[in-house]
């Protein structure tokens, strides 16, 4: 199984990125391949609607910069795995840059271009201590992934200050495992 793991802060060792790394071993340990890409290193740009993805036929985004890899791997990618701390009460602005880039997976029919059952994740972090503050949000930004015909298996969510509780990090190394 091929996933992909997108690390969303930009901080080395931030709550989310650390609950995604303790997936992505879940998911090495499984025996399963995982691609792994960090938004904060990427030179990305956001969608400019130029409508080529989707009067190109089957062609995903035709813009270049760092995403292009990405783009090609997530055509035969079975699960993606993110990660986004949260800004501001969303996540991060790099974070609904590489959300907006994914309008190319969606035909003039509005039907899906990427794999059938693909899934997704989300690992999200927030300084407010209360874990249900923001879960709206969080649901609403991976609802754009289930918009695309992706199932989403989880949203685990880090609050508050402290370090990430150790039965967090063993939730996400499972989720990882169970893929």
């Amino acid at each position: 199984m091929k996933v992909l793991a997108v690390y969303g802060s930009g901080h080395q060792g931030s709550s989310c990125n650390a609950m995604l790394a303790q997936a992505v071993k879940g998911a090495r340990d499984a025996g399963h391949t995982v691609l792994e890409y960090s938004i904060y290193d990427m030179n990305i740009k956001g969608c400019t609607g130029c409508r080529a993805c989707k009067e190109g036929g089957e062609q995903v985004c035709v813009v270049k910069d760092d995403l292009k890899p990405y783009f090609e791997e997530l055509c035969s990618a079975d699960v993606i795995l993110l990660s986004a701390p949260n800004h501001t009460g969303q996540p991060c602005g790099p974070m609904i840059t590489y959300l907006n880039r994914h309008y190319c997976l969606l035909r003039t029919d509005w039907t899906a271009k990427n794999k059938a059952g693909m899934r997704v994740a989300g690992f999200f972090s927030q300084g407010a201590p209360d874990p249900e503050a923001y879960r709206a949000v969080y649901q609403s930004y991976m609802a754009d992934f289930q918009r695309r015909g992706m199932t989403l298996i989880d949203i685990l969510i880090h609050a508050g200050r402290e370090a990430v509780s150790q039965e967090l990090l063993d939730r996400a190394y499972r989720l990882g495992q169970e893929l």
